[in-house]
């Protein structure tokens, strides 16, 4: 079973720490983008960690 929990703390954690980051103008644009990429990955990761195959495709739709 997907671990949507998981996979929504990863995602708003990263989200916080980006918004805080421009707000401080405390780190490149690009690498808040590459902190946000990160994170997206691992939130793929823990999803298709959940799924495999057809119920991976089946959740897509």
């Amino acid at each position: 079973m997907v671990d949507y929990k998981k996979m929504y703390i990863v995602l708003c954690a990263a989200a916080d720490e980006a918004i805080s980051a421009l707000e401080q103008s405390s780190l490149p644009a690009y690498v808040i983008a590459d902190n946000l990429r990160f994170a997206l990955l691992k939130a793929e990761e823990i999803y298709t960690d959940c799924n495999s195959g057809d119920e991976a495709a089946e959740a897509i739709k």
